[in-house]
């Protein structure tokens, strides 16, 4: 606590100067997942290890999370903690670089299973529309 972190910030600088080398090197798509845990960033991280192909996967991804969650509170009430799951995850990645940890598709996956529940219990998905 109230340590000097010039070391840990000069760390992060380096590698996320290093990861953008890596984006500007292979731009399309990166130069492979071998690096996926180096970045301190996921967005540059993806941009580094898959390049826009990546990125754009991801923002597709989590932006239909969030769309499909905040569509299904409209019907389903655990919509509404799992949106706000998955947003706080969109807003964590800006802060760390969790693109290859499991546990952070979980919300996501969540959203994507919640229809089949309502499919199970009344014959009709929903959040339809």
């Amino acid at each position: 606590t109230g340590g000097d972190t010039s070391g840990i910030d000069r760390s992060r600088t380096i590698v996320n100067d290093q990861a953008m080398r890596d984006f500007l090197h292979s731009p399309i798509h990166g130069i492979g997942f071998e690096i996926a845990d180096i970045a301190h960033f996921i967005y540059l991280q993806a941009l580094a290890v898959g390049g826009l192909i990546l990125l754009a996967g991801l923002i597709i991804y989590q932006a239909g999370a969030l769309i499909r969650s905040a569509r299904l509170a409209r019907v389903e009430r655990l919509a509404i903690p799992l949106f706000v799951a998955v947003l706080g995850e969109v807003i964590f990645n800006t802060l760390q670089n969790a693109l290859t940890p499991t546990i952070s598709y979980l919300a996501p996956a969540l959203v994507a299973a919640l229809p089949l529940d309502g499919l199970r219990r009344d014959g009709t998905a929903t959040g339809q529309g």
